[in-house]
């Protein structure tokens, strides 16, 4: 067991030296394109975040978005703020 843990620790240093480039990057997006799917998932963690539910909703209605857990990782960043702030802290949380 501890002889398979040494193997991952190579691959564990990569990825996260990989992750750390990859944040650092997207932290400097400076515009913002509007794409309607992203939108979506704003106001979906917007809404997690707000009501604590893990079930998003748009205007009081749970919105079958296909992916409910995205909106749920976002919600840990989303909190109250303005939206600038919640999209600098997503694009760090999720570097793609």
């Amino acid at each position: 067991m501890r002889r398979a843990a040494l193997h991952l620790l190579p691959v564990l240093a990569v990825w996260a030296v990989v992750s750390t480039v990859l944040a650092a990057a997207t932290t400097r997006v400076v515009d913002w394109f509007v794409m309607t799917d992203e939108l979506l998932y704003e106001r979906l963690a917007f809404s997690v975040a707000r009501t604590g539910s893990p079930i998003p909703a748009l205007r009081g209605e749970h919105i079958p978005a296909g992916n409910d857990l995205y909106p749920l990782l976002l919600s840990i960043v989303a909190g109250h703020d303005y939206v600038p702030y919640f999209l600098h802290r997503a694009h760090a949380l999720t570097p793609s």
